[in-house]
């Protein structure tokens, strides 16, 4: 592995959390939370085309912090949640 953190092994819920200490901050709209290896964009918003439009920001800005440390998500293993 040239970068990342193998998933499950013993320590990498303390090598994630030390990977991602740089990761590109929340904005002023999106919210991070961390649970061992997993994470969570939140997003609050009365306005659904808001709320599409605050995520969709953040995660082009993440895209290319993923692409400049070279770490792909697992779509296959991602959700969506909308909470109204």
């Amino acid at each position: 592995m040239r970068a990342g953190v193998t998933q499950g092994g013993l320590n990498s819920s303390v090598l994630f959390t030390l990977y991602f200490n740089d990761m590109l901050p929340s904005s002023h709209h999106v919210l991070l939370a961390f649970y061992a290896e997993d994470m969570a964009f939140i997003a609050p918003s009365h306005n659904l085309t808001l709320l599409v439009n605050y995520l969709e920001s953040y995660l082009n800005e993440l895209q290319r912090w993923l692409k400049e440390w070279r770490i792909a998500f697992i779509l296959s293993k991602s959700t969506t949640i909308i909470f109204a």
